[in-house]
């Protein structure tokens, strides 16, 4: 520093073979990073870092672009530790190198898009292409907005759907390992990419939802996306929430939830161990004897759950709903499959909970509440047992239903994939 007045400080180094000084204590290095987990148009992107002793380093920069390929372009367009991405950098990959001298310190890459851009990498690095074939991995999700809540961790991914599980697009259901709120849509572990593989357009599906949702909120939100598997561009995806019991999807009363909440007030109650509390979780989760019986066996010995449970009736004084249908020509593989019949056969099954055959009271409240509502729909005066069809179904719901199958020309209508739910002590639902 020539004449100045300097600071002396203590600190570590290791020499490396030339002579140079690698700071060893975590406090001394300038940690260079740079935040591309919501590019925008003319939105800066500007590497940050701290000082060594007060003192800021040099650094040189290099960003290029590639196509979804990555083959990068040998001349970097810009040499600058800050960049703001113009529309010609759209749906193509970015780079950015940082180095120190000769040595690299920092390399990025991301998809600018458009849309939101979801990475899939499974830790096998093959991409799922089987149904139930079930990959761990990681999911990232990059915004292009300000959304407060983006993923970064572990999932599992397999092939859903059954037509379109055929094609080389393959659509993916997805479990996060934590509820996310992804995208402006209610938390959830549980999601589903579809791939509209059979629709040239690739945007039926999501205009179907939205003015299904118009006229009545009958469909999942979804959004769509660019999709990697494996840093391997796979197109436009639509990200969907996942049909199933819960507050924010199919709100009706969850069994399987009420199975593991009574199983842990008993293991508190009966001060059993935490084995205890797992395996209870798990078998009254998906074993419903306990709603109708009042009691459950654990290591050979039997607990009358009212003894034990606060309030345990409130659980199970109404058998009446929580259940979400599927009326399905292909549920050949269905947990609960329902003997259910409309001027013919009905293809249903119980979808949530899966495990309702476990208590045949409970399975047959199910389908004794679809078959009323088809019997009186279908009958002279619209009436069975004393209640009219108004009664025994969400009528509102049902039109609405049924306008969004004719306007959409949906060929699912009167085969597939078609959804209804109960509530306790409410009329059937038709949707979403």
């Amino acid at each position: 520093r020539g004449s100045e007045a300097a600071t002396v400080h203590d600190a570590v180094f290791r020499v490396d073979a030339s002579g140079g000084l690698e700071p060893l204590a975590g406090a001394l290095e300038t940690h260079l990073t740079l935040d591309v987990s919501r590019p925008r148009i003319g939105k800066a992107l500007t590497a940050t870092y701290g000082t060594l002793f007060g003192l800021a380093p040099t650094y040189s920069f290099a960003w290029t672009r590639a196509g979804t390929d990555k083959n990068y372009a040998s001349t970097p367009f810009a040499k600058t530790g800050s960049y703001k991405p113009t529309a010609s950098d759209l749906e193509h990959w970015i780079k950015v190198v940082a180095k120190d001298g000769e040595k690299k310190v920092l390399e990025k890459e991301f998809f600018f898009s458009r849309l939101p851009v979801i990475y899939l990498t499974t830790d096998d690095h093959a991409t799922p292409s089987k149904s139930k074939e079930e990959h761990t991995g990681t999911l990232y999700a990059q915004g292009n907005d300000d959304w407060k809540s983006l993923y970064d961790g572990k999932m599992t991914i397999k092939v859903r759907g059954n037509s379109t599980a055929s094609y080389p697009k393959k659509p993916w259901k997805i479990k996060l390992d934590k509820k996310t709120k992804m995208f402006d849509i209610p938390k959830s572990k549980h999601w589903v990419l579809l791939a509209n593989a059979m629709d040239p357009s690739g945007y039926r599906n999501k205009l179907a939802y939205d003015f299904a949702n118009e006229i009545g909120g009958l469909a999942m939100q979804s959004t769509f996306v660019s999709v990697f598997m494996n840093g391997t561009y796979r197109g436009v995806y639509q990200f969907c929430q996942h049909v199933r019991i819960a507050e924010d999807r199919v709100n009706v009363y969850d069994w399987e939830s009420a199975g593991e909440d009574v199983a842990k007030a008993l293991v508190k109650s009966a001060k059993l161990s935490d084995e205890a509390k797992d395996a209870l979780k798990d078998e009254m989760g998906t074993d419903f004897q306990w709603v109708t019986s009042g009691k459950v066996t654990y290591d050979d010995v039997t607990y009358d759950l009212g003894e034990y449970v606060k309030d345990f009736a409130s659980y199970t004084n109404d058998i009446s709903g929580g259940f979400l249908y599927e009326l399905d020509g292909k549920s050949g593989d269905a947990l609960t499959k329902l003997s259910v019949s409309c001027n013919g056969s009905v293809p249903t099954h119980v979808e949530g909970p899966e495990t309702l055959y476990t208590n045949s009271k409970m399975k047959t409240a199910a389908q004794d509440a679809l078959q009323a509502f088809f019997d009186a729909a279908t009958s002279v005066d619209g009436y069975t047992g004393g209640k009219a069809f108004s009664e025994l179904g969400d009528v509102d719901a049902a039109v609405g239903y049924f306008l969004a199958m004719e306007m959409t020309g949906n060929y699912d209508a009167a085969l597939n994939s078609r959804f209804a739910y109960k509530e306790k002590g409410n009329p059937v639902v038709f949707g979403p």
